[in-house]
């Protein structure tokens, strides 16, 4: 998975996965890491895919910089569906930087995902009104 290794991905106990022709990463009670390139000037978020079957011992952190932005459970979220999940970064984790490494990791005795998408997005604030969603 080219687009995976341009990520430089890293982990413990993770595995790739496929379900309805779609490429995924996931782990088991583990973690795995992959660097994204991001504005250094603009805000941004982190948008996650999902599959709304998943259900079972899955809950894990999202994890940007080695701060925990969030918690994740999913227990059957939106079955027969994928879905996406928008995480909202703190400025200060994104400002002046050119990447940042975003790690799921799993609680404990727990699976995380699969994660079947992660990108980064700018989005408009007043203090940068000519950011749009990218």
């Amino acid at each position: 998975m080219q687009p995976e290794r341009d990520h430089k991905p890293q982990g413990e106990k993770t595995e790739p996965g496929e379900f309805f022709w779609r490429k995924s990463r996931g782990v088991n009670d583990g973690w795995f890491s992959f660097e994204m390139k991001t504005p250094p000037d603009q805000p941004v978020v982190l948008i996650a895919t999902y599959w709304g079957n998943d259900r079972g011992s899955r809950s894990f952190d999202i994890i940007v910089d080695g701060q925990v932005i969030a918690t994740q459970t999913l227990p059957d979220n939106s079955p027969g569906h994928f879905f996406d999940v928008i995480y909202m970064l703190p400025e200060t984790l994104t400002l002046g930087k050119a990447k940042v490494i975003v790690t799921n990791k799993s609680r404990p005795q727990n699976i995380v995902g699969g994660l079947y998408g992660v990108r980064l997005i700018t989005v408009a604030t007043k203090s940068h009104p000519s950011a749009g969603v990218k």
